[in-house]
C-alpha cells in the first residue's frame, strides 16, 4: 500500500506542515501502482488522482487505508486503463 501526501495549502502566510487539515491524502494498494506504472519512479498528481479513489483528509486516513486493504476500493477497471 502507498499513501501519497499533498500539503494542498496555498497561502503562504499561514501555511504551516504541522497543521493536518493542510493536507491531502491518496491511498493507493501497490498493486495499481505495479501494474499500471511499473517502471516509474515518479508520478504526476493528474496521474495519481486517475489510479486513486481514495483521497481523503487526515482524520479519514485509517479508514481509508483499511479500505485499502482489505481491497474495497480498488479503481474499477484499471487494468483496462492503457499506461500513464
Amino acid at each position: 500500500m502507498y499513501v501519497f501526501c499533498l500539503l494542498h495549502h496555498q497561502d503562504k502566510q499561514t501555511l504551516d506542515p504541522l497543521v493536518l487539515d493542510q493536507w491531502t491524502f491518496y491511498v493507493l494498494p501497490t498493486a495499481v501502482l505495479n501494474d499500471r506504472c511499473p517502471n516509474q519512479k515518479t508520478i504526476r498528481l493528474s496521474s495519481l488522482e486517475r489510479l486513486s479513489q481514495l483521497k481523503t483528509d487526515f482524520t479519514g486516513l485509517p479508514k481509508a487505508a483499511a479500505a485499502c486493504a482489505e481491497g474495497t476500493r480498488q479503481p474499477p477497471d484499471y487494468r483496462d486503463q492503457p499506461p500513464l
